[in-house]
Parts: structure tokens; sequence; C-alpha cells
């Protein structure tokens, strides 16, 4: 990315997360550290899937890559207690 693209991300940031992520100087150079050698398009693709499942404002590495698919944790398949739905109970 080049710098005013990372400047337009973090106004971009600061309009959808109202009062919740401010920018400056310091802020805009962290982030073109690490986003400088990344296509503008995949972060603002990983923006708009982060955004649409977050309420709180983006770090970096949750831009760097692709939301993970597991958006809807099943608690019971992930920690069952070993019992299954299908087995007869008793």
């Amino acid at each position: 990315m080049k710098k005013i693209e990372v400047v337009d991300l973090l106004d971009h940031l600061s309009r959808i997360y109202l009062g919740r992520f401010k920018a400056d100087e310091r802020t805009l150079d962290a982030w073109y550290f690490h986003l400088a050698d990344k296509k503008r398009d995949d972060i603002l693709n990983n923006l708009k899937d982060y955004v649409a499942s977050n309420k709180f404002p983006p770090v970096v590495s949750d831009l760097l890559s692709k939301q993970s698919d597991l958006k809807y944790f099943n608690f019971d398949k992930n920690f069952s207690n070993g019992e299954s739905d299908n087995e007869p109970k008793g």
C-alpha cells in the first residue's frame, strides 16, 4: 500500500468506529510500516469482512489475513461431554 492509501484506511476506520478510533502521525507510521508491502484491495476486502462482524476497531493483524471461517462457535460441538445427540440416554 502507498502511504496515502493507509491515510485513507485510517480515515475510513475513524468514520466507521466513531469515537473509538483516532489516528495520529505515529499511528499512521506504525500501520504503514506493517501494510506497505500489502495490496490495497486485499486489505480493504479483509476490512469489509471484519467490519461485518466486529463492533470494535481492528488492529493491524486483523486486516492482514481473512477472517476465520469459524464465525459461529458451536460450544456443544467443540466441547461436548462425550455424549452424542444420537446415542440413547439412560
